[in-house]
C-alpha cells in the first residue's frame, strides 16, 4: 500500500533519482497536487481521448495500456507493474491521444497533477533533468518496440522480450526467470502477435531446451544463448500474424 501521498511521492522521486526523494520542499510541492487512487479490476484508469491532467505511478496491482480502434479492437502497448509510470510524455501536449489504461487487478496508483509537475519542473533543475531522462528512455523503448513490430520475425520478438526481461530478473549465472505480467493473450498483443503465435514460439524455444514453461513463469536456461538465437536469424520482414 502507498501509505500517505508524500510517501508515494518519495517512491516516485526515488525512481527518478534517489537524491530527489530527500528534498522535503520538492516532495511537498508535488504532494500538494497529487492523490492516491484505488481502482478495481476492470475499471478504467484513464480513457482514450480524455484530457490528460497529470501522470501516474503504479503503487500496487497491474494496469494495461492499450490503443483502441473505432471498432473496439485494441492493441496492447504495455502491462504496467508496480513502480512503473505512465502519462509523463503527454504532460505538455494539448493533443488528445487514443491511449486507454485499464486495471488488470485491484490497483493503487499515485496521480500527480500536471500543474504540480510543471511547478516542480520550473523550480528544480535536477528534477527537470531526471524527468526528461525518463521520458527519453520511454521514447527509446517505444522506438525499439516499433522496430520489433516492423523488422523482426515473430520468433525474434519473443526471444528479445524474454531475454530483455530475464536480464532484469534475479539471476543465477546465465539463468533468468520471466514472470509474465498478464495472460498470454495480453502479452502477445503487446508484441503485436496473436496468442496462438506467441504460444507456438514459446513451445519452439522449450523444444530447443532454451526455456522451460511453468504457467506464467518462464525459466530461461541461458540468457545469452537465447539472445544469440534471435540475432543469428534476424532479417527485415513484414508484420507477423
Amino acid at each position: 500500500m502507498a501509505g500517505t501521498v508524500p510517501e508515494a511521492v518519495r517512491r516516485y522521486l526515488s525512481g527518478l533519482d534517489c537524491q530527489l526523494a530527500g528534498e522535503a520542499g520538492l516532495v511537498s510541492l508535488l504532494a500538494a497536487g497529487s492523490q492516491v487512487l484505488r481502482t478495481r479490476r476492470g475499471e478504467t484508469v484513464c480513457a482514450a481521448g480524455a484530457e490528460r491532467r497529470g501522470c501516474f505511478m503504479l503503487v500496487s496491482g497491474k494496469v494495461k495500456l492499450a490503443l483502441l480502434a473505432q471498432d473496439g479492437a485494441e492493441r496492447v502497448l504495455d502491462v504496467v507493474v508496480p513502480e512503473a509510470t505512465f502519462g509523463e510524455a503527454m504532460l505538455w501536449s494539448e493533443r488528445r491521444d487514443n491511449l486507454c489504461a485499464e486495471a488488470l487487478s485491484d490497483s493503487e496508483l499515485l496521480f500527480m497533477g500536471k500543474v504540480a509537475i510543471g511547478n516542480a519542473f520550473d523550480r528544480n533543475p535536477a528534477f527537470a533533468r531526471a524527468l526528461m531522462r525518463r521520458v527519453s528512455a520511454q521514447s527509446l523503448r517505444l522506438l525499439e518496440d516499433l522496430e520489433a513490430s516492423c523488422l523482426l520475425t515473430a520468433g525474434e520478438r519473443v526471444e528479445r522480450y524474454l531475454a530483455r526481461n530475464a536480464r532484469r530478473s534475479q539471476r543465477i549465472g546465465a539463468h533468468g526467470e520471466v514472470q509474465l505480467p498478464a495472460s498470454k493473450s495480453i502479452v502477445a498483443s503487446s508484441l503485436n502477435l496473436s496468442a496462438e503465435t506467441f504460444s507456438r514460439e514459446l513451445h519452439r524455444l522449450a523444444s530447443d531446451a532454451l526455456i522451460t514453461i511453468d504457467r506464467r513463469t518462464i525459466h530461461v536456461h541461458d540468457i545469452d544463448a537465447l539472445a544469440r538465437s534471435g540475432a543469428s536469424v534476424r532479417r527485415p520482414i513484414g508484420r507477423a500474424a
